[in-house]
């Protein structure tokens, strides 16, 4: 049971720093919301602690064991009714997050004022602790909130799944969908249903498994971009996860080895065996965390151009002699792309030493004209010079009246993932001022 409550306190921790990195790292729009959030994962560490502390209270605890069990029982249903407000995706929605908030205080009240509605009594026995409940309306009323709001969660989820055409964003969305799943399958499983008919035992399963939503969160927010961060609050969120990660392998380890030592028998060669397998495990897994690390700050990179910056910068040297090679070198660094060229009168100007050969940049001149947007469609052989030298987008570049007098050639983003809308987009704003400094050159 130490193992159980040191992955509870893991587990807690890593709900709260979740809370507090996306409120402390979202936008001013997204504020509320992710507020919301904060509270939804406040409730879950206090759900999360209450069932690792609890499980391992000595028989002495009589007076702590109720106050602890408030937790166990108060918490989760403030948690759903929070986490329903913050994927909310209409007015309607948000009525039922409210509804199942005054839900759940009702049943906390209930609760803290007759403690005999949810149990009978309280045993602490050696690694047995047990809340005998109570087979009665309270019960079952809580159980069907707790069902009916996760519901209410998974539809909202689903509605912004349909409501977006963003392919990135829809594969974020079915990452959450998925990681709450499979959450609220084993809590429901053992939190509700094993403890009123067969056992207590496992109920730190469903509260260990709110790691899962909270995961898919990290990954739906650093790789699909489900929710616009700053990037120095991506970054703090990759250390999280590279941390708990640590935290939980070593911890398991440790607590695994330290039960041996304590409770087997004539375990003195069994120990060092364990300790050998710690030492070769560190070994193996500390260079897995630092690949691990370097492919979170790819994925942050990705989203940590400082448009501003750039913006700034251009506006500062334009009107100035400027020397092509050096901006698309400066271009191609501060937007995270691996090549930036200008193609201009049949010459290239650009960031690398990346060679194309004249029939090449011939056929790259004879690209269709753009027609609703400054992004060119690839011809057959273009389409292979682009494959060839690792070009990801060509835009037209336009003067002041509109009319194209030059290409620019962007290679693939330095992760060597696909160009995304927001890539184009952020593009588009910069692509403006450097076909004016490059048309004055």
């Amino acid at each position: 049971m130490q193992l159980v409550l040191i992955c509870s306190i893991v587990v807690a921790l890593l709900a709260l720093a979740s809370g507090i990195t996306f409120f402390a790292g979202s936008k001013k729009g997204e504020r509320t919301s992710s507020f919301f959030f904060l509270l939804a994962t406040t409730f879950a560490a206090i759900w999360v602690a209450s069932i690792g502390i609890f499980l391992n209270l000595p028989e002495t605890a009589t007076e702590v064991a109720p106050i602890v069990a408030v937790g166990i029982y108060g918490a989760p249903l403030f948690m759903c009714a929070f986490f329903l407000l913050h994927v909310a995706h209409n007015k309607a929605m948000t009525g039922f997050g409210v509804f199942f908030f005054f839900v759940s205080v009702f049943f906390l009240l209930s609760f803290l004022y007759d403690p005999g509605l949810a149990y009978t009594e309280i045993i602490l026995q050696l690694n047995d602790n047990t809340i005998k409940l109570v087979n009665g309306w309270w019960y079952w009323g809580y159980a069907a909130a707790f069902i009916v709001s996760t519901i209410l969660i998974y539809v909202s989820l689903y509605r912004k799944l349909l409501q977006s055409f963003i392919k990135e964003l829809r594969y974020g969305y079915i990452t959450l969908i998925i990681g709450t799943a499979l959450c609220s399958f084993v809590a429901i499983l053992t939190d509700l249903i094993l403890p009123i008919t067969l056992t207590y035992r496992f109920i730190y399963l469903g509260a260990i498994f709110i790691a899962s939503p909270m995961i898919a969160y990290y990954i739906s927010v650093l790789r699909y971009k489900i929710v616009s961060f700053s990037y120095y609050w991506l970054n703090v969120m990759s250390y999280i996860i590279v941390a708990c990660t640590m935290a939980i392998v070593y911890m398991g380890f440790f607590s695994v080895t330290y039960v041996v030592y304590r409770e087997v028998p004539n375990s003195e060669m069994l120990f060092f065996l364990l300790n050998f397998l710690l030492i070769t495990a560190t070994m193996l897994i500390l260079p897995m965390m630092e690949n691990m690390q370097d492919y979170l700050r790819r994925l942050v990179q990705k989203d940590s151009v400082d448009l501003s910056y750039i913006v700034r910068k251009l506006n500062k040297i334009a009107g100035q002699k400027v020397n092509l090679p050096e901006l698309a070198a400066f271009v191609a660094k501060n937007m995270h792309f691996s090549y930036i060229g200008f193609l201009v009168n049949g010459k290239l100007y650009s960031s690398n030493e990346r060679i194309l050969t004249k029939d090449e940049l011939y056929q790259i001149t004879l690209l269709p004209s753009a027609t609703n947007n400054i992004w060119q469609d690839f011809t057959q052989p273009v389409t292979y010079i682009c494959e060839r030298y690792k070009i990801g987008a060509i835009a037209e570049l336009r003067n002041s009246r509109g009319e194209a007098f030059g290409q620019i050639l962007i290679g693939k983003p330095n992760d060597n993932s696909a160009i995304d809308r927001k890539d184009l987009v952020q593009l588009e704003m910069v692509i403006n001022l450097i076909s004016l400094m490059v048309e004055s050159n």
